[in-house]
Formats: C-alpha cells, sequence, structure tokens
C-alpha cells in the first residue's frame, strides 16, 4: 500500500496540542466507521466514567483541574 493511502485509511485517535488522546464519541454503539478512532465503546444502560492519569501535574491534584464536561446526546 502507498505511503499516502497508509496515512489516509488510519482510524488513530486524536491527539490533542498536549498529546493527550481525545475521545469524542463514547456509546455502545458505532458511530460510523469515520469516527470509530475517537470511540470508546461502553455497555448499554448507565455506566461510570473514570479517568486514569499518569505523572499528574498540580492542577490535578490540588483539586483545580477539572475534566471536560460529558454531555449525552441522542
Amino acid at each position: 500500500m502507498p505511503k499516502a493511502e497508509t496515512a489516509r485509511n488510519c482510524h488513530c485517535p486524536r491527539r490533542t496540542s498536549t498529546q493527550s488522546l481525545c475521545i469524542e464519541e463514547l456509546g455502545n454503539k458505532s458511530p460510523g466507521r469515520d469516527k470509530e478512532s475517537n470511540w470508546l465503546p461502553a455497555p448499554t444502560g448507565n455506566f461510570s466514567i473514570w479517568l486514569r492519569t499518569y505523572w499528574p501535574g498540580q492542577a490535578i491534584l490540588d483539586g483545580t483541574w477539572k475534566p471536560p464536561v460529558v454531555r449525552m446526546v441522542k
């Protein structure tokens, strides 16, 4: 497969400017092949979201950092 085509077909998670992974979709059904690289499968019904941080900065340790708001979309 040519190099340009490999890059175009890559389904790697998108990274933010700080190199964090960006998960934009969370749910029990695929949001579509074009969005699956930023999809985290979840069970049907109620579930909890947990964040794991490695080498957290001071803002995480002292509680001043707040995770992004999760919105339910129907």
